[in-house]
């Protein structure tokens, strides 16, 4: 299965210079409702700070990355690359190791989001004891308590085809805020952890060959070489830098480059593979 992730144009030269992928905790994702589909019952507690309980406790043991089905969604980038000025890139989720249920306790082929029209409530009862012991959830135990959890977003956001692989970490990684920077080793993987704007996010190696190919949006070019030029004062620019960058990098990893163009016939966004050679 080959899913994909939008980004900067920074962040892609970055993750194919570094062959990572990026994961955080969903108390940082832009929705505000996530983890808010179950109920924690049998206890004199508010629904609103109950939601922000249950929402803490997740977030804080397991970390989340996001992919998506398909490359050439207007809308993810317009809001996840850069208003069409960065990069998608595609990843093969079996060679990445994501399928990897050992490693993952909801691996890329158990993380498809399901869209809901309507809040669900009395399916899942959250309980006190089940929060207390929330890093002993397994899939095959609790898979309708963990999918009820972090598979469940309102039926706005279905434009995303989100599918999510979800990584347990108590008692590895203990801290949200500090330190700034760290490396976690434990389940054979290496975890790089940074603060991004007071945000933690962690980066894990793939492998190489999991990278299938890269999109480039159908402004970078523009707003590259605008800023090069801001950069460097010099109008008659025989190249783009980073986009020079890119193109190496993907090169050497020999996987296909492509850019997006406008089909204004069938209103629609596609790519054309570019020649390297």
């Amino acid at each position: 299965m080959i899913l994909y992730k939008y980004m900067s144009f920074d962040d892609a030269i970055l993750t194919l210079q570094d062959k990572t992928l990026v994961f955080s905790h969903l108390e940082d994702f832009n929705d505000p409702f996530e983890c808010t589909t179950l109920g924690l019952y049998e206890h004199p507690i508010s629904i609103n700070n109950s939601n922000f309980v249950i929402q803490q406790k997740f977030s804080r043991n397991f970390l989340i990355s996001c992919l998506t089905k398909q490359p050439l969604n207007s809308l993810m980038w317009a809001h996840y690359a850069d208003s069409h000025n960065g990069v998608v890139i595609g990843i093969n989720v079996k060679k990445a190791g994501l399928n990897d249920a050992e490693k993952f306790i909801i691996p890329a082929n158990e993380g498809e989001i399901s869209y809901l029209k309507e809040q669900p409530k009395n399916l899942n009862k959250c309980t006190i004891e089940l929060l207390e012991n929330i890093e002993n959830l397994t899939w095959d135990e609790d898979g309708i308590i963990l999918k009820q959890a972090l598979l469940n977003k309102m039926h706005f956001w279905s434009y995303e085809e989100e599918v999510r692989v979800v990584k347990k970490i108590t008692p590895h990684i203990t801290t949200y805020c500090i330190p700034n920077k760290r490396v976690y080793e434990f389940d054979d993987q290496v975890w790089n952890k940074v603060n991004v704007r007071f945000k933690p996010i962690y980066t894990l190696k793939i492998p190489q060959e999991a990278f299938v190919d890269v999109t480039f949006g159908m402004g970078a070019y523009k707003k590259l070489r605008r800023l090069q030029i801001a950069k460097t004062g010099d109008y008659n620019l025989n190249s783009i830098d980073k986009l020079d960058r890119l193109f190496k990098l993907v090169g050497t990893m020999s996987i296909p480059l492509y850019r997006v163009e406008q089909d204004f016939e069938n209103w629609k966004l596609v790519r054309s593979e570019l020649n390297l050679d």
